[in-house]
This record gives structure tokens, C-alpha cells and sequence, in this order.
């Protein structure tokens, strides 16, 4: 398990290994370019970016646009019985193929390559 500083410190070994292999792949792109945090759009408006074609791939999280997903907004609710984080991703795999999710995503021609699991945020607050 990594902390998100040792995931940082690793990041540009993570990043060559990645286009490295991005490379070698049969019918790789040329070049791929990364931009980090808001570079290239405000976090709020990355889907749009995506549905614009000003950009190929983005981090997109649906409580920062409920109306455009709503149906993504189920694996954001509290208290959802998932006994661990592995079983919450496998149910998350299982949600983005869901037609909904799908029809939903491709209004933006959007699609997802990873999940990000979130903590619990009921599990947080001022000790």
C-alpha cells in the first residue's frame, strides 16, 4: 500500500513505465501529452471537455455535476453496505457496465478507464 506522498514521489517513474509500454503497444499514438490538476479545464467542467473533444481523457467525480450523471451519483451515497474497499470496486466494475451508466456517459462520448474509490465520507468529521 502507498501514501499519496510516496505515490507522488513515484509518479514520474510511474508516468515513463507507462509510456514505455504506451509505445510498444500495436498501433500506439505518436506522442501522449499529461497535464496535472487544472491545466487544461477547471475540475468541475472536465466532462464537458471530454464531450468538446478538447481533450481525449479526465478525471471527472459526479457530485461536481449531479444533473449530467445521476445515475453515476449511486456509488456516492452514504452508507452503502460494502464490507471492504475490494468489494466496493467490484461492485463500482459492475455499475459502469450497467447500460444506464453507459447511455449516460456516451451522451458525452465519455467512458470510464479507472475508478477512484473515495473513503467513507460518513466515517469522517472533527474527532
Amino acid at each position: 500500500m502507498f501514501h499519496c506522498g510516496e505515490i507522488v514521489g513515484r509518479l514520474p517513474f510511474l508516468l515513463s513505465t507507462l509510456r514505455k509500454k504506451w509505445r510498444a503497444a500495436p498501433m500506439a499514438p505518436s506522442r501522449s501529452i499529461t497535464h496535472f490538476g487544472e491545466a487544461i479545464s477547471p475540475s468541475r467542467e472536465n466532462i464537458d471537455g471530454i464531450a468538446l473533444g478538447a481533450f481525449e481523457a479526465a478525471h471527472i467525480c459526479p457530485s461536481y455535476h449531479p444533473g449530467k450523471t445521476p445515475a453515476l451519483l449511486g456509488l456516492e451515497l452514504p452508507f452503502l453496505p460494502f464490507d471492504d474497499i475490494r468489494s466496493a470496486h467490484r461492485v463500482a466494475l459492475k455499475a459502469h457496465q450497467h447500460p444506464v451508466i453507459e447511455r449516460e456517459l456516451g451522451q458525452f462520448n465519455a467512458r470510464v478507464l479507472q475508478h477512484v474509490i473515495a473513503p467513507r465520507y460518513e466515517f469522517m468529521g472533527r474527532g
